[in-house]
């Protein structure tokens, strides 16, 4: 992995905002126990939640600590061309939300990579959907505000 450059507070904003927080320990929409800001429990679809314990708002905001910076260096390795601070952070948020593998994979990656990072940014309105191809609202509107934080500085690349 590369070092990763500092993780801008919009990324975290976006992450908290649509992660949400959620002391006790649920299932997010794949089944996959889950607690606090999206931290997950176990990889085990519909793993006993019983087994697992709740978090105070510190412990969860240590997880968070934790954990985006390894997103960021997803991030910081898969994207190869400049990119603004907003670009960064909604690219954190995406990756922290959809999986590094899916960044890795998508055509927002690819776009970015080879120059065309305005149009990039209306990939993000792609990634919207579940598991089961249902289209989702709250991902609409977390897809949306990453998008706008892509597009807020992205004239600072001219």
């Amino acid at each position: 992995m590369i070092a990763i450059r500092p993780i801008p507070d919009a990324a975290l904003w976006l992450i908290r905002r649509w992660e949400g927080l959620r002391l006790k320990p649920y299932y997010d929409t794949a089944g996959i126990p889950t607690v606090c800001y999206g931290h997950v429990l176990s990889w085990k679809q519909r793993d006993d939640l019983s087994k697992f314990k709740a978090h105070t708002q510190t412990e969860c905001l240590g997880f968070l600590e934790a954990e985006v910076p390894k997103y960021a260096a997803f991030v910081c390795n898969l994207i190869t061309a400049p990119i603004t601070d907003g670009m960064y952070a909604a690219l954190i948020s995406f990756t922290y939300n959809v999986g590094p593998r899916n960044l890795r994979l998508s055509t927002l990656r690819r776009m970015i990579n080879r120059g065309d990072s305005v149009e990039a940014g209306e990939q993000f309105l792609r990634w919207v959907y579940d598991m089961n191809r249902n289209r989702l609202a709250g991902l609409l509107a977390r897809r949306r505000d990453e998008r706008a934080v892509y597009l807020s500085d992205i004239h600072m690349l001219k």
